[in-house]
């Protein structure tokens, strides 16, 4: 639960080794954690939890009975690594995701994914400077490609139809600029018919069609 309570929060490792009963407000369904890597002490910070992770952690509270003010992890740092490294390799995730540090940074990355403002993210993760939470919404690798691929045709539906909210007439016109096209070669008079059909269609059907070539 330490790990998914990390994963779910982005709190640092400190932050959540400090966790009582009393840090966890039930009612309003939020985390209060106390941001360690200030200056000054006593400032807190609140972070809304998933349903799931509250009951569970409900029902943990009860059944060991802790106190309020008892730590729900009464590990040292090192101990706490540990442990999710331990979860990490049981669920064969390697490498630098795979440590207290890998589950923060996932937070902001799919917190920034899923279109969350920078201000919330920078305030649930407690960074001072915004420019820190910024570098979140620089997605490297399949983040990046993920990002990019809202610009690709869907190659997977492997169709040269129009798109479906298209009307009857439009439909009718799509393979319209071929034959108009083969008419200007045989007259000798080279020209780019766009009639009905949009600037953009015609990139997006080019396109297509440059997805059916094999590579050289």
């Amino acid at each position: 639960m330490f790990c998914w309570f990390i994963a779910a929060t982005g709190c640092r490792i400190s932050e959540a080794l400090s966790i009582t009963p009393k840090s966890l407000d039930f009612e309003a369904k939020l985390a209060i954690v106390e941001s360690l890597k200030k200056r000054r002490t006593g400032i807190y910070r609140a972070i809304p939890l998933p349903a799931n992770l509250l009951e569970a952690l409900s029902q943990w509270i009860e059944k060991d009975e802790f106190s309020s003010d008892d730590r729900l992890w009464p590990w040292s740092r090192m101990t706490a690594y540990r442990r999710i490294k331990e979860v990490m390799e049981a669920a064969n995730i390697i490498g630098l995701w795979a440590t207290p540090k890998g589950l923060r940074h996932g937070f902001g990355v799919r917190a920034v994914q899923s279109s969350v403002p920078l201000h919330l993210v920078q305030r649930w993760l407690g960074h001072a400077d915004m420019k820190t939470t910024a570098i979140y919404a620089a997605a490297m690798g399949p983040e990046e490609r993920e990002i990019a691929s809202r610009i690709w045709l869907h190659e997977e539906q492997g169709s040269d139809m129009p798109p479906e909210e298209e009307t009857e007439d439009e439909s009718m016109e799509w393979n319209a600029p071929d034959a108009a096209l083969q008419q200007d070669a045989e007259n000798g008079t080279p020209g780019f018919p766009f009639r009905k059909i949009s600037a953009l269609r015609w990139v997006k059907r080019l396109m297509t069609q440059l997805t059916t070539i094999p590579a050289c």
